[in-house]
Protein backbone atom coordinates (compact mmCIF):
# COMPACT_ATOMS: atom_id res chain seq x y z
CA UNK A 1 0.00 0.00 0.00
CA UNK A 2 1.08 3.58 -0.33
CA UNK A 3 0.89 6.23 1.91
CA UNK A 4 -0.57 9.08 -0.67
CA UNK A 5 -3.87 10.50 -0.56
CA UNK A 6 -6.46 9.83 -2.11
CA UNK A 7 -7.47 12.30 -4.69
CA UNK A 8 -11.28 12.41 -4.94
CA UNK A 9 -13.46 13.79 -7.49
CA UNK A 10 -14.58 16.74 -5.32
CA UNK A 11 -11.15 18.21 -4.83
CA UNK A 12 -10.41 18.72 -8.40
CA UNK A 13 -11.33 22.29 -9.46
CA UNK A 14 -11.89 21.66 -13.01
CA UNK A 15 -13.94 24.24 -14.31
CA UNK A 16 -16.28 23.61 -17.21
CA UNK A 17 -15.94 25.94 -19.88
CA UNK A 18 -16.26 23.99 -23.08
CA UNK A 19 -20.15 23.73 -23.02
CA UNK A 20 -22.52 23.07 -25.98
CA UNK A 21 -24.20 25.53 -27.92
CA UNK A 22 -27.65 24.70 -29.18
CA UNK A 23 -26.32 24.98 -32.66
CA UNK A 24 -24.00 22.19 -32.30
CA UNK A 25 -26.33 20.23 -30.34
CA UNK A 26 -28.62 20.25 -33.71
CA UNK A 27 -25.93 19.35 -35.39
CA UNK A 28 -24.92 16.10 -33.68
CA UNK A 29 -28.55 15.32 -33.86
CA UNK A 30 -29.02 15.76 -37.36
CA UNK A 31 -25.54 14.12 -38.05
CA UNK A 32 -26.76 11.00 -36.32
CA UNK A 33 -30.29 11.22 -37.78
CA UNK A 34 -28.65 11.21 -41.22
CA UNK A 35 -26.13 8.33 -40.50
CA UNK A 36 -28.86 6.20 -38.86
CA UNK A 37 -30.94 6.93 -42.07
CA UNK A 38 -28.13 6.02 -44.22
CA UNK A 39 -27.26 3.10 -42.69
CA UNK A 40 -31.26 1.85 -42.65
CA UNK A 41 -31.91 2.47 -46.01
CA UNK A 42 -28.62 0.16 -46.94
CA UNK A 43 -29.80 -2.23 -44.93
CA UNK A 44 -33.43 -2.18 -46.69
CA UNK A 45 -33.06 -1.00 -49.75
CA UNK A 46 -31.61 -3.96 -51.07
CA UNK A 47 -34.26 -6.11 -50.22
CA UNK A 48 -36.55 -4.98 -53.03
CA UNK A 49 -33.36 -5.42 -55.52
CA UNK A 50 -32.39 -9.02 -54.11
CA UNK A 51 -33.81 -10.54 -57.26
CA UNK A 52 -31.99 -8.16 -59.13
CA UNK A 53 -28.81 -8.84 -57.07
CA UNK A 54 -29.16 -12.26 -57.42
CA UNK A 55 -29.46 -12.59 -61.60
CA UNK A 56 -26.58 -10.23 -61.97
CA UNK A 57 -24.50 -12.46 -59.58
CA UNK A 58 -25.74 -15.50 -60.85
CA UNK A 59 -26.76 -17.12 -57.81
CA UNK A 60 -29.79 -18.24 -56.00
CA UNK A 61 -31.88 -15.26 -53.90
CA UNK A 62 -31.08 -17.49 -50.46
CA UNK A 63 -27.31 -16.48 -51.26
CA UNK A 64 -27.92 -13.33 -52.12
CA UNK A 65 -29.41 -12.56 -49.09
CA UNK A 66 -26.59 -13.77 -47.18
CA UNK A 67 -25.02 -10.72 -48.08
CA UNK A 68 -27.76 -9.01 -46.35
CA UNK A 69 -27.46 -10.74 -43.45
CA UNK A 70 -23.20 -10.23 -43.49
CA UNK A 71 -24.02 -6.38 -44.01
CA UNK A 72 -26.38 -6.61 -40.84
CA UNK A 73 -23.71 -8.53 -38.53
CA UNK A 74 -21.46 -6.00 -39.64
CA UNK A 75 -23.62 -2.89 -38.05
CA UNK A 76 -24.03 -4.75 -35.19
CA UNK A 77 -20.39 -5.39 -34.42
CA UNK A 78 -19.29 -1.99 -35.65
CA UNK A 79 -21.60 0.38 -34.32
CA UNK A 80 -21.24 -0.20 -30.66
CA UNK A 81 -17.48 0.46 -31.60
Amino acid sequence: MTDAPATLASDCHIEQTDRLTPLSIVLIELALAVGGFGIGTGEFAIMGLLPNVAATYDVSIPQAGHVISAYALGVVIGAPI
